[in-house]
């Protein structure tokens, strides 16, 4: 299984993602030529910068925006399905539920110190996330319990068991933002 990031980027990155089509490839066209990793030691290719591979907190922020949009379409997808709108098959509740943990799993190290109203004014995140940061990681601990529980009732296959469970990662998601998310 691939680690929580890594795979959080390449879904975020992919052309299906960004709501663009993949580019159609040559399949009878040969594969590219394998490239190698350059040692640290050499010197960085002509026009990178530091600045370049180091996030600023706007960078994060947005990064996070994009993660918690992604947390909204998973629990919109999963609530279309607990209300009959659409099928509900044990490998679609799975996917949901996976995803929901997976983005859960990351979810505390979205708010790093420096990416609060004050240093980026386009965040919904309060002040209290670094006020109370002990209050913060009670919650996200809860929302990350109650994730991993909908991903073991979707293994169980039982669908009014995964929709009760999907109402507590609900309510965890709402204790969350009541207290540390603007606008709600």
């Amino acid at each position: 299984m691939r680690s929580t990031p890594v795979l959080l980027l390449a879904l975020l990155s992919g052309a299906a993602f960004a709501g663009k089509k993949a580019p159609k490839t040559d399949s009878s066209a040969s594969p590219p030529p394998a490239t190698t990793t350059a040692p640290a030691t050499e010197a960085a290719p002509a026009g990178h910068t530091d600045e370049e591979s180091t996030p600023g907190p706007a960078d994060l922020v947005k990064f996070r925006q994009v993660a918690m949009g992604a947390t909204g379409k998973h629990m919109k997808a999963s609530m279309m399905m607990a209300k009959g709108r659409v099928p509900a098959t044990p490998e679609s509740m799975q996917a949901q539920a996976e995803g929901l943990h997976a983005l859960a799993l990351d979810l505390g190290t979205m708010f790093p110190a420096g990416t609060d109203a004050a240093a980026v004014p386009d965040t919904e995140a309060l002040d209290a996330i670094w006020s109370d940061p002990t209050g913060f990681q009670d919650k996200v601990e809860l929302y990350k319990t109650e994730t991993g529980t909908l991903v073991e009732a979707a293994q169980q296959g039982d669908l009014e068991a995964w929709k009760a469970q999907l109402g507590q990662v609900g309510h965890s998601c709402g204790a969350c933002h009541d207290t540390y998310r603007q606008g709600d």
